[in-house]
């Protein structure tokens, strides 16, 4: 913002106005946790709206007076920390827009991958690797075009500018910081601190998808140009682990926000939806799924599966990548199973509870959460990709102090490998 507000062009614009195009700031409605009456658009982005206050009336104001105010807002926080990891994640924005280019909203909406169909140039609306590498970045960048980079490397000359490749590190680089920084900020409670970071991390598994999907594109396209098989498979490797990055964003959006959202511009978003689409984007290439699976998150109690309370439920292992001695699954069809855990809270509050588990069936398997009896909310269980790539989904729930019963019962097609309780 600094930078932008110092090199306005006044030759043509005396200034700027902040605001939005047919979106009024009212009240948010995307929140799954929102208090009543739900938080005010200005009070919750107060930050964005500050920075572009106060920066608009001096640009010279640095970033420790932001950073004080960050830790005011959040006592005991480091300022500092926060306020740099939040820029990391800021960054991931216009790295990938401007490499991958759409001037107006509804030729480009990042945080869903798409467009309306004749921007993508598929019927969906996505953009897919074939879009990445047709697509030209914005023309006030350095960026090398995937093209014009492939074009090189054939000629063997060199190529003035930011490379697709070095684009795409620049962007991991990001993103490894901001998950980082974002680890070492604790929210202690405070439910606005541990959405901004959670929010954070969000933004950092977005632009690890993006990165390893420019990756990707570019093997894609040297390969189409030199035949060489390792380029084909670097692209395949590339795509996996940038389908898996899309399921982290995804679990841990849908545990804040409402899902699908319609968009006046590029009509439903749907990040489940569009996961279909990742894993297409795979296979429609001649790709083979072998998504890595997803870590459980740090700091949390992890219950295996095979020590709940689980009815027909038998512990197996052939399945590689589940944690502890194994996971269960249920082999009675499609009838519904009962898991059941039992867990000593150390004191009561808010908690996150983080199902890990894989599929034999890409469906959605909607399942109530009851804690001690009583139903908190329910869990959607949905594609993982492929047979042993192990996912995550949450739940927030109060639990007391002492013993507490969490019981989920989807169908059988769910294999559960574990329950990981977090302190929110």
């Amino acid at each position: 913002m600094r930078e932008f507000i110092k090199n306005i062009p006044h030759h043509v614009s005396e200034g700027y106005y902040y605001g939005s195009d047919q979106y009024v700031w009212g009240r948010e409605f995307l929140s799954t946790t929102s208090e009543t009456p739900r938080q005010i658009e200005v009070a919750k982005h107060w930050f964005q709206w500050m920075l572009w206050g106060r920066l608009g009336y001096n640009p010279e104001i640095n970033n420790d007076r932001f950073s004080r105010i960050i830790s005011t807002r959040f006592p005991g926080t480091d300022g500092a920390k926060l306020l740099e990891t939040w820029q990391n994640a800021s960054m991931i924005y216009p790295l990938v827009t401007g490499f991958h280019w759409g001037a107006l909203d509804f030729q480009w909406y990042i945080e869903s991958g798409q467009s309306r169909p004749d921007p993508a140039q598929t019927p969906s609306g996505y953009h897919d690797v074939n879009r990445f590498i047709s697509l030209p970045p914005h023309k006030g960048t350095d960026n090398v075009s995937i093209p014009d980079y492939v074009k090189a490397v054939a000629t063997k000359t060199s190529v003035k500018g930011t490379t697709p490749v070095e684009l795409a590190n620049q962007i991991i680089d990001c993103t490894d910081k901001a998950l980082s920084g974002a680890a070492q900020v604790h929210a202690e409670g405070n439910k606005e601190l541990l959405a901004t970071l959670e929010d954070i991390q969000s933004m950092a598994y977005l632009g690890k998808y993006y990165a390893h999907k420019i990756l990707a594109a570019n093997e894609l396209a040297l390969f189409r140009e030199t035949l060489d098989p390792k380029n084909r498979e670097n692209a395949f490797a590339q795509l996996n682990q940038s389908a898996v990055y899309w399921r982290y964003y995804s679990s841990l959006s849908l545990s804040n926000y409402h899902n699908p959202l319609w968009t006046n511009r590029v009509g439903h978003v749907d990040w489940k939806k569009t996961y279909a689409y990742v894993l297409y984007d795979i296979t429609s290439n001649g790709g083979k799924l072998s998504l890595p699976a997803m870590e459980p998150t740090p700091d949390g109690v992890i219950l295996e599966a095979e020590d709940a309370k689980s009815g027909t439920s038998k512990p197996k292992s052939t399945l590689p990548g589940f944690t502890g001695g194994g996971y269960l699954e249920y082999n009675a069809g499609d009838a519904l199973q009962s898991v059941e855990w039992t867990f000593d809270t150390p004191e009561e509050g808010t908690y996150t509870l983080e199902f890990r588990y894989g599929m034999k069936r890409q469906e959605d398997f909607v399942s109530p959460v009851l804690v001690n009896g009583k139903t908190s909310g329910e869990i959607t269980f949905w594609m993982n990709g492929a047979t042993g790539s192990w996912v995550w989904d949450r739940i927030s729930v109060q639990l007391k102090k002492g013993a507490n019963t969490i019981h989920v019962s989807p169908e059988g097609f769910v294999l559960f490998d574990h329950l990981n309780i977090i302190k929110e």
